[in-house]
């Protein structure tokens, strides 16, 4: 019975796991590289288009401001209209993805220019992959 308790115990605990960074559904991450700024990116080639890739990195990124604020401004790519055709590739690009600064905005106030509303841009995309 010894015999057999050592290699269990071994194999359990080999199913333990370090915590991860923030993940999508395996598709991206957010890893904090200023006080309120994150740097959002896909993790692996694994998508079957471009489109699909960036709306993992817009979904991780409106998961990261809802769960420290409200909204967030986009500053890499600096330029970036999230309503631009070529706006997948760049959001795809591996090791690209989007830099953002998360801010707060206190109910009923004016966001910041350019701020995205995190919880409405989450409802879109969301429906856009569920449709998919």
């Amino acid at each position: 019975m010894r015999i057999l308790a050592l290699p269990l115990t071994l194999a359990l605990a080999s199913c333990i796991t370090s915590p991860q960074p923030s993940v999508v559904r395996g598709g991206a991450e957010a890893q904090r590289i200023g006080r309120h700024v994150w740097h959002v990116v896909t993790r692996g080639p694994d998508f079957p288009s471009t489109a699909r890739a960036a709306d993992f990195v817009l979904v991780q990124a409106a998961q990261t401001t809802l769960a420290r604020g409200s909204h967030f401004v986009i500053l890499e790519p600096a330029g970036l209209r999230l309503d631009d055709p070529g706006a997948a590739e760049e959001l795809a690009a591996p090791g690209q993805g989007l830099v953002i600064r998360i801010v707060a905005v206190r109910p009923h106030a004016p966001a910041p220019a350019g701020a995205i509303d995190a919880g409405r841009l989450l409802r879109s995309v969301r429906a856009r992959l569920e449709a998919d």
